[in-house]
């Protein structure tokens, strides 16, 4: 942390400097040990994410991770998603912001867009990455949903 801070510190008008910090804190929340300090954490990585984004708005990385908080936090999904498709405008067809955006329709209930995100993923994507990894486990989750479906029917 006393690195990070002295990286910001030394380069305060840099918008690297500010997302590294942030996913600092994304790390820290995904091993914190208890519910209010992952909050809080989140909540450090936010304030970096957002002093990038005032730095430079063009970076689609900063909306992808920035919108990676909400998907983390959960049921913040419409958040996510307009930071996804603000990401996606500005890198289209990015594998990254495809899965999260396919996580983030699967959360609001919108199964359609949420295959059309995972399925252009896996088609696209080296199987071995996490974005592949995220898309698939978005299809495993949609198949499951199908089966469920046809099973009431029948």
């Amino acid at each position: 942390q006393t690195l990070f801070e002295q990286s910001v510190s030394l380069a305060p008008e840099d918008p690297y400097c500010r997302i590294d910090f942030a996913k600092f804190w994304v790390l820290k929340a995904h091993h914190a040990q208890s519910d209010s300090s992952r909050l809080d954490h989140i909540r450090q990585a936010r304030t970096h994410y957002v002093k990038a984004w005032k730095l430079d708005d063009t970076m689609a990385e900063t909306y992808a991770e920035y919108a990676d908080t909400f998907l983390f936090e959960g049921k913040r999904y419409e958040k996510a998603i307009e930071l996804l498709e603000e990401a996606s405008f500005l890198l289209p067809g990015n594998p990254q912001i495809n899965a999260r955006l396919a996580e983030a329709y699967l959360g609001i209930g919108d199964t359609s867009k949420a295959f059309q995100y995972a399925q252009a993923v896996v088609a696209w994507s080296h199987e071995h990455s996490p974005a592949h990894r995220r898309a698939q486990y978005v299809l495993e989750i949609l198949a499951k949903v199908d089966e469920r479906l046809s099973d009431s029917h029948n």
